[in-house]
């Protein structure tokens, strides 16, 4: 059984969390862009034009809190 493997390759555009969050996906859009995939793919982030790669797991997962 062949493994599938989800690659994030995301354009580093922005400086800051907030200005990058505005063109971002919400939770829901990213589930729903998900369900394309099965359940037991793995997600991975690609950085340098896929030269290099990330996991991604539950601790790389955390709420930025925009500042006023």
């Amino acid at each position: 059984m062949t493994q599938t493997t989800i690659v994030l390759n995301p354009k580093r555009t922005e400086y800051s969390a907030e200005k990058a969050a505005k063109k971002t996906m919400t939770v829901a859009q990213m589930i729903e862009a998900l369900r394309q995939f099965p359940a037991d793919a793995r997600i991975v982030v690609s950085d340098y034009a896929e030269y290099m790669y990330a996991p991604v797991t539950a601790s790389d997962l955390h709420e930025h809190v925009e500042e006023e």
